[in-house]
């Protein structure tokens, strides 16, 4: 912003230089620099020497304090950073060159107009001393008084940087700068950012033994470890402070081609690593920096959301944004639904009627959206490309992205994307974009144990020497080969915490991590007291069932044309859980009559099956889902398990399904051992492309992942 600034106020010609070593100057000028005339007062007049006109060799810098608390703590903060700048210059060994004729400090520091004490009069005092020293023939400091009559006579710059440069009373312009709208839409929008803060502060995790039934974000969000995909010799770096900590001005006067990939970002990574609690958390911190200067104006409850995200954010590392983007979240899955009925179902449309949901009694156009995507910044997250698996809604619903992406560029818009897919069904999609890509990596040992102390933590908080224990038990865990590798991504941390709180030792590997959740979840329901624990053990078999059909059920729709957001109905469940009893010699109106009970005890006991809206049922935790399709997968005669397996082996959409499944068969009939194998090695063979990609190689890593056969050597070297 201070380049622009520049370039607005003495015209073309000077040298802008980039972040990082560069010398102590941000911008250069070797020649006639005439100095701004603004209309200021007394408080605001920047502090200066030299004429209206400067000659020589100009430095500019910029010094931005992270946090202002105001007064003279502020002020000594920028004494400090110019003192340390004119030590460069005027060292005896190897100082700074070339010496500059004039210095210009540029900060969003306030300095104070007082007589003699105030800050302008200080600073001036020892600019002046620093230009004795150094012989400088002009200087000038453009404090955050005198940057505001800046930006006020260049509206240009003002608005490409209006993310940046608002602090305090953010609301209150951000309704000044929506004069072009009708009110009642500036009233959605604003709403809009409060009530999602709300809406979006808990994640589903896992529920069994003692845990709650969802987690606090504030409590359990972290940072997760990311490797740079175009650039993998580079270290880890952190996806949340990729994002938050490196954000930049991205368009401006820039046109789009210029940028590279600066403003997308696809984020991939497995099952249940993260990906969608990261587009959550990013979103989170930029609502917590909107809302942070009109706290006082919130409900209580959002209140303590605000004060306890960012307490949060600062103990995990990551600072609140400087740019104050405008977050929202799509959930591709649910828009694929509204673009299949032919019609010309936009992206900005759906994000109108998003907003809508939150901003009632109010209501927003999409020419209301349009037009905020031109004057406000903006991060968009684009969750689930992988949950899109059919051929024809993908292909519909890429190309209204890049339309939204083509009107974002037109306007010159300041907007990045986040968009989160699993590595299989990731087919370089977004190469249009041209996006960079971030995988998430397994967690560490030290992560995993830091993410399982503060997941202990949050849940048992009333009991501060159980959590302890449990998180003793997951140090064990981590200290053991087959356990450690078992907590390399956050769902399944969660899940080896909840068994740990009824178990010491934990399972070895990931299938049987999931069989042992599931399995806890039952004993617990059945050894309560009374008609609930008689009824779950009495109802296993055909509870297990309910959720089998369910899972296998959901996991096919998903992957059929036009069930991208795919759910069941109570009628569906009804009609699964009443076909499954007929089969088991129950009369038809006997078996109505309990598939009542079943569904009643899925919805209120084992909650794996949930309502997530008005009669939609699914798996919210989408491994669920996959986990029971696997359990579908496995029942009946062996050669037609066998040949499931064979089908599905080199389909991307059921890989996690596939695992979980060939798992199963692998532990519980080992006779099957080596035909698993041999399904695995004959997908390289079928086709002579197959034999150049060699899918079944990639299966075999994913196995191996998974620590497949790690109790079998002989059969794990195979692989």
């Amino acid at each position: 912003m201070g380049v622009a600034l520049c370039a607005a106020s003495f015209g073309p010609g000077g040298q802008t230089y980039g972040t990082g070593p560069d010398g102590g100057r941000e911008w250069t000028y070797k020649g006639t620099v005439p100095m701004p005339s603004l209309p200021i007062d007394s408080n605001d007049a920047e502090t200066g020497a030299g004429g209206s006109v400067w000659t020589g060799y100009t430095v500019v810098q910029a010094k931005y304090k992270e946090r202002l608390v105001g007064g003279a703590e502020d002020r000594d903060w920028l004494l400090g950073e110019i003192q340390k700048e004119v030590n460069k210059w005027t060292r005896k060994e190897r100082p700074r060159r070339p010496k500059p004729d004039n210095f210009l400090v540029i900060s969003n520091v306030r300095l104070s107009a007082v007589q003699d004490a105030g800050g302008i009069d200080v600073v001036s005092a020892k600019m002046e001393e620093h230009a004795a020293t150094m012989r400088l023939a002009g200087w000038a400091v453009w404090h955050s008084a005198h940057i505001s009559r800046l930006l006020d006579a260049h509206p240009g710059v003002r608005q490409t940087y209006l993310g940046l440069v608002v602090t305090g009373d953010i609301l209150t312009t951000l309704l000044g700068n929506l004069v072009q709208f009708q009110p009642d839409a500036a009233e959605a929008l604003t709403g809009f950012v409060a009530k999602e803060l709300r809406a979006c502060s808990s994640v589903r995790l896992t529920q069994a033994g003692t845990g709650p039934d969802k987690e606090w974000l504030s409590d359990i969000g972290i940072d997760l470890p990311a490797l740079d995909r175009l650039n993998p010799t580079d270290a880890r770096g952190a996806a949340v402070h990729h994002f938050i900590a490196r954000d930049v001005i991205l368009y401006g006067d820039r046109p789009r081609d210029s940028r590279g990939g600066d403003f997308t970002t696809v984020l991939i990574g497995g099952p249940g690593q993260g990906k969608s609690t990261i587009g959550q958390l990013i979103c989170q911190a930029y609502r917590v920096a909107i809302l942070e200067g009109r706290a006082s104006e919130l409900t209580i409850e959002h209140q303590q959301i605000l004060v306890a995200t960012r307490s949060h954010l600062a103990e995990i590392g990551i600072p609140l944004p400087r740019m104050h983007r405008w977050p929202i979240y799509v959930r591709l899955n649910e828009y694929s639904e509204r673009i299949l009925g032919g019609e010309d179902y936009s992206l900005r449309r759906f994000i109108a009627e998003e907003i809508n949901k939150r901003g009632a009694p109010y209501s927003l156009t999409q020419s209301n959206v349009f037009g905020w995507l031109r004057v406000w910044p903006w991060f968009l997250v684009l969750d689930g490309l992988d949950e899109v698996p059919d051929a024809y809604t993908r292909s519909a619903l890429l190309e209204k992205i890049s339309e939204f992406a083509a009107d974002a560029a037109q306007q010159k818009a300041d907007i990045s994307i986040l968009a989160t897919t699993r590595r299989q069904g990731y087919e370089d999609d977004l190469r249009t974009l041209q996006p960079r890509e971030y995988e998430l990596v397994e967690l560490s040992n030290e992560q995993a144990l830091a993410y399982g102390r503060q997941l202990v933590d949050s849940r048992h908080r009333a009991d501060p020497a159980f959590a302890e224990d449990v998180y003793q038990r997951l140090v064990a865990a981590s200290e053991e080969r087959m356990t450690a590798k078992l907590l390399g991504s956050p769902l399944q941390v969660s899940i080896m915490a909840s068994l740990l709180e009824e178990s010491v030792r934990p399972p070895r590997t990931r299938h049987a991590l999931f069989s042992a959740f599931y399995e806890t979840v039952f004993k617990r329901e059945a050894g309560k007291v009374g008609w609930v624990g008689r009824n779950v053990l009495e109802h296993k078999a055909d509870i297990d069932a309910l959720h089998d059909a369910a899972g296998m059920l959901l996991h096919i729709e998903a992957e059929k044309a036009g069930q991208a957001d795919v759910h069941l109905a109570r009628a569906d469940l009804q009609a699964i859980a009443t076909e499954y009893l007929i089969s088991q010699t129950y009369t038809a109106e006997e078996a109505a009559s309990a598939a009542e009970n079943l569904i009643g005890l899925a919805r209120d006991r084992i909650i794996l099956l949930v309502e997530s809206s008005v009669d939609k049922w699914g798996f919210e935790v989408r491994s669920f889902q996959e986990f029971m399709a696997s359990r579908y997968l496995t029942q009946g005669p062996e050669e037609e398990i066998l040949a499931r397996l064979r089908l599905l082996a080199k389909s991307s959409h059921w890989r996690n399904v596939w695992l979980f499944a060939a798992a199963e068969v692998y532990g519980s009939r080992r006779h099957l051992r080596e035909r698993i194998l041999s399904i695995v090695m004959e997908t390289d063979v079928q086709t002579m492309a197959e034999h150049l990609a060699k899918p079944g190689a990639v299966l075999a890593a994913d196995m191996l992942m998974d620590y497949f056969a790690a109790d079998t050597p002989g059969l794990q070297s195979q692989y």
